[in-house]
């Protein structure tokens, strides 16, 4: 049978269902585009203690991560298809709250989904094999609040019984949803009718979630939080590519300069919401600061960003708001063309950033991968100079790859004493010298200086020293460009070199 063609001059537009079909079919091919790649990376930096004691992290996730190890063991692939099945579910998530929220064309709310899904500020979640204990979480989260935003835009019987059951499962099953908590009533204040704000149903909603919270009252209420710790990392939600080493030591020293900087952001930010006068904007904002609260002062490294993986919600939120703001441009008669290919062209950067990031972590599993095998052969206590931890935002962490007993390789002891963040391009590789029992010399050529690790990076410079309990590392220029780290023992002769 012949295919009826379209003889009228404007175009068919889906509505329902098929436009739901058509864009998750879209934002399956993009997803598929970014991380096809990443199915055989192994595992890097944080998995190692996440799968030698699953235990140690939170109930669900603990439940989550054990079955992935009992369900795929060495095959690194069923994990990442799990994380990247959890990472479409949050995406289709965001679509919805986006059309739910924003009132729009529906392409907005694929713009939304696929810049979240493709922001590097949060790899870690999606790229780690354990990633699930970030993405598990925050997808929970969030699609209760879709389906709480589909109730409060469109009630219908499915969600008008599902959503409060979802937001009280969501927080009580995991510390980071406690945001959900202050989440209607955010909503109500951005996007209820003035004069018609059901605030009594809305706090009444906000006691019962509380209520849930409270599960985890123990573990986040009486930290010691600081304001720095709490809404900092959100700057990385708009500049998901990290600071360059010495600009990142710059704002450490003067901690006033990130001051200015938040302020400067909160007077552009509250003159585009003046200006706007979309009500998504404002409520993307907001939820996005509320969603750091239960986060605490957990770190994020400011040039690899790895700890990323706790902005997840924060960059859905941020999105819906980017979207809100895309639509009030729209409006203008002379700009519809221009915000399509200018958020058409966005998209295709962050792909290209996205691709470059999974290489990265292709490379460091690699690097990871190699260096086990060779220490397998290894017998009693060695020496690991130098211990790298990060390279080009991936976790090459190479004590964690031999500290823990996981089904990818044994323990082995081992001492550390120079943590370095590997040079994104050596010239060669490091060579370490033994002076003497107690003293290792490890030279490096690189284009880009060395820092040590962990974060606050110091030795940057030639000079420098490091007091620990039982090492002293010195640094000197060395012959043609190399940095030379002078490790020190105080405690004795160091065990022989891997």
């Amino acid at each position: 049978m012949a295919i009826p063609v379209n003889r009228m001059k404007t175009p068919i537009r889906l509505t329902g269902w098929r436009r739901f079909v058509l864009d998750a079919s879209a934002m399956l091919v993009y997803l598929a585009i970014c991380y096809g790649a990443s199915l055989t990376i192994g595992p890097l930096g944080r998995d190692y203690a996440a799968l030698a004691d699953p235990s140690s992290l939170p109930w669900g996730v603990s439940h989550a991560i054990t079955w992935e190890m009992n369900t795929f063991g060495r095959h690194m692939a069923g994990y990442h298809a799990v994380n990247l099945t959890m990472l479409y579910v949050i995406m289709l998530a965001v679509y919805r709250m986006t059309n739910s929220v924003v009132q729009g064309p529906a392409w907005l709310g694929t713009l939304a989904a696929t810049l979240f899904m493709a922001n590097p500020a949060h790899n870690e979640s999606v790229l780690n094999l354990t990633g699930m204990s970030d993405l598990l979480p925050c997808g929970t989260g969030l699609l209760a609040a879709a389906v709480y935003s589909e109730y409060a835009a469109r009630p219908r019987n499915w969600n008008r019984f599902l959503w409060l059951p979802l937001m009280a499962c969501a927080t009580a099953a995991f510390r980071e949803n406690a945001w959900l908590a202050a989440f209607p009533v955010v909503h109500a204040a951005c996007l209820g009718e003035k004069g018609r704000r059901p605030w009594k149903k809305t706090l009444a909603v906000t006691l019962c979630v509380a209520a849930a919270s409270l599960v985890h009252a123990q573990d986040w209420m009486f930290r010691d939080i600081t304001w720095s710790g709490l809404f900092a990392p959100l700057y990385f939600v708009f500049y998901p590519i990290g600071f360059l080493p010495e600009n990142a030591v710059l704002f450490q020293q003067k901690p006033y300069l990130g001051w200015l900087g938040a302020l400067a952001t909160l007077a552009i930010v509250a003159l585009l919401i003046r200006k706007a006068k979309h009500p998504a904007i404002l409520f993307g904002l907001l939820a996005m600061a509320i969603t750091q609260i239960p986060q605490g002062n957990r770190l994020v490294d400011p040039v690899h960003l790895i700890g990323g993986g706790r902005l997840l919600a924060a960059t859905a939120f941020y999105n819906i708001a980017f979207a809100g703001l895309c639509l009030c441009i729209l409006k203008h008669p002379k700009w519809p063309r221009i915000v399509i290919n200018v958020t058409s062209m966005l998209c295709i950067i962050f792909f290209v950033l996205e691709v470059r990031s999974v290489m990265a972590w292709r490379t460091a599993g690699r690097i990871t991968a190699d260096f086990r095998e060779s220490a397998k052969a290894a017998e009693g206590p060695r020496t690991l100079l130098p211990d790298y931890r990060y390279r080009q935002g991936a976790p090459v962490c190479l004590s964690d790859a031999i500290a823990y007993d996981t089904p990818f390789g044994k323990a082995l002891p081992y001492v550390a004493p120079l943590q370095l963040h590997m040079p994104s391009k050596p010239q060669r590789l490091p060579r370490t010298v033994f002076v003497d029992e107690t003293v290792y010399e490890v030279s490096i050529e690189s284009t880009d200086v060395p820092h040590v690790a962990p974060w606050p990076y110091t030795l940057a410079t030639p000079g420098s020293v490091m007091d620990k309990a039982d090492f002293r590392i010195e640094a000197r220029s060395g012959a043609s460009g190399a940095m030379i780290y002078r490790v020190i023992s105080k405690t004795g002769p160091f065990p022989p070199l891997f």
